[in-house]
């Protein structure tokens, strides 16, 4: 037996949940909610499942590849004879010619949808901001192929995971968007002239460095998972907007093209409010009856029934009423994004978070995504504390207190070598701030307890136990020490962090 929600996601859909039964929810009668892919409209049985277009009377034998590329144009040309926006379709195609795909370069010229869904960018946002464009094109997973910037990595995880020195991002698309779909290599006044210096030389809006610089802004993004409702033959989305995996992401600070930074303008992860999911404007996207996250990455076995998680309460807690959006008859209407216009009191377990991840709705087999407003975070600060990874070949930084970067592992402040950490997570996964760590472990009751020493870091699995499921993952723990943060600067200006610290090796060879 195995239950829905542990099914591959190309399978938790509607008809398998009819057929077998979601065990544990269909069968109890609570039902499954599958959310809709990007772009998706409601299907209509009676047009058939193929182009009927370019094709004879023989369209599921039919191999011609020939016949299958014309599907695209037929599509294409049809629009734009007959449509009666015509104005939006002439601003699409010119705005096609400017951020244009090469189909060589791409491949899969006789496939249909993934073409036409790219040029859909253009037909969305024709009388719209030119920046809402840049951006959906530069998430779609055909230009990242084109312009080589798919899977691209940082010079740190290239470094630090791949064994690979001195490999530095692909910086063909950093170089692109600004020479060919923005701002060109020569700068302008207002009115299109060139901006000239007093030596008559007209002067360049970016250099060589800025390219290396915006290079980094482009690591990180890979394909979306799979999905059965696509045209494809090769089992690749190259159709939904692309996601960030966190560990090929440069994560350092870069500088924009004038002197300053690209976070300059967006607020200090420090400054947002307290309880910030709670606040006016906090956003959650819903997932459905699934409950692992699209903008984050969740192990594959935090996706268990059996995971500590952040279920609200259906009698008590005000943002199961804003997420749930009742009826009068109590019947909750769930949307697809829901944005906080009023500020909530914290019910229960909500109290005790300094943030959560994705959060459940009490007995509707729902779940929804908290996505944290963007913010920046200072490489250097005051006070810094160390953190170390609960793994055998743990690795150990600094960490800003103020900031939820690690759990909390707490010891008995008497503790010798063999004692090993307490977790008592609000849900698996969590990350807290050091205050919040410092107030959790002083309130267990079975002594005086404070965030381990650097020395006494180990928490295993089996002293969570089965019921609490905080330490499913190598995750990050504050210690009590502090750590200092140190610059070296290198003869060319560049500059590099140095968390200055010492790992103290416990005498106890168990104790990791």
């Amino acid at each position: 037996m195995i239950a829905f929600k542990d099914l591959p996601s190309e399978l938790r859909v509607e008809s398998i949940a009819d057929k077998y039964g979601a065990v544990g929810e269909a069968a109890s009668g609570v039902g499954v909610m599958v959310c809709g892919s990007p772009g998706e409209t409601q299907n209509n049985p009676y047009l058939g499942d193929e182009f009927d277009i370019g094709m004879d009377d023989r369209m599921d034998q039919n191999t011609n590849i020939e016949e299958f590329k014309a599907q695209k144009y037929s599509v294409w040309t049809t629009i734009a004879l007959y449509s009666e926006d015509q104005l939006r379709q002439r601003m699409a195609w010119a705005l096609s010619q400017i951020l244009a795909l090469v189909t060589s370069a791409v491949g899969r010229a006789e496939e249909t949808e993934m073409y036409l869904a790219y040029y859909d960018i253009f037909v969305r946002n024709a009388f719209g901001n030119y920046r809402d464009i840049l951006k959906e094109i530069a998430y779609n997973p055909l230009m990242a192929e084109m312009l080589s910037y798919l899977q691209n990595k940082s010079t740190g995880y290239n470094a630090e995971v791949m064994n690979l020195k001195d490999i530095f991002p692909d910086e063909n698309f950093a170089r692109e968007i600004m020479q060919l779909f923005s701002i060109g290599f020569v700068r302008l006044n207002m009115d299109g002239t060139p901006v000239t210096r007093p030596d008559g030389t007209v002067e360049q809006t970016y250099s060589n460095f800025d390219v290396m610089e915006n290079a980094r802004a482009w690591t990180g993004f890979d394909k979306q998972p799979s999905r059965g409702n696509i045209e494809t033959l090769t089992f690749l989305n190259r159709i939904d907007p692309m996601r960030i995996d966190t560990r090929w992401r440069d994560y350092l600070p870069k500088c924009d093209i004038n002197g300053g930074y690209i976070g300059d303008g967006v607020p200090l992860c420090v400054d947002l409010p307290e309880k910030q999911f709670l606040k006016v404007g906090a956003k959650y996207r819903l997932l459905g009856s699934t409950p692992t996250p699209d903008l984050q990455y969740d192990p594959p076995q935090w996706a268990s029934f059996n995971v500590k998680r952040v279920v609200l309460q259906r009698k008590t807690s005000a943002l199961y009423r804003k997420l749930c959006n009742p009826r009068s008859d109590n019947v909750c209407v769930f949307k697809a994004e829901v944005v906080l216009d009023s500020n909530l009191e914290c019910d229960g377990l909500e109290c005790e978070l300094d943030q959560p991840r994705v959060v459940e709705i009490q007995g509707r087999n729902v779940f929804y995504e908290y996505v944290r407003p963007p913010c920046v975070q200072f490489p250097f600060y005051v006070n810094a504390m160390k953190i170390k990874e609960r793994s055998i070949y743990a690795q150990s930084m600094c960490a800003d207190p103020r900031l939820p970067a690690a759990e909390e592992a707490c010891c008995p402040t008497n503790s010798d070598f063999n004692i090993r950490g307490v977790r008592n997570c609000a849900y698996t996964g969590e990350r807290v701030t050091y205050p919040t760590a410092s107030k959790r472990c002083k309130a267990i009751s079975t002594g005086d307890y404070d965030t381990c020493t650097w020395r006494i870091m180990g928490v295993e699995l089996s002293e969570c136990g089965n019921e609490n499921w905080c330490c499913l993952f190598d995750e990050w723990l504050w210690s009590n020490a502090a750590c200092e943060i140190l610059a070296k600067v290198d003869p060319s200006g560049q500059v590099a962090l140095v968390h200055n610290h010492t790992d103290i090796v416990s005498l106890d060879p168990s104790c990791v």
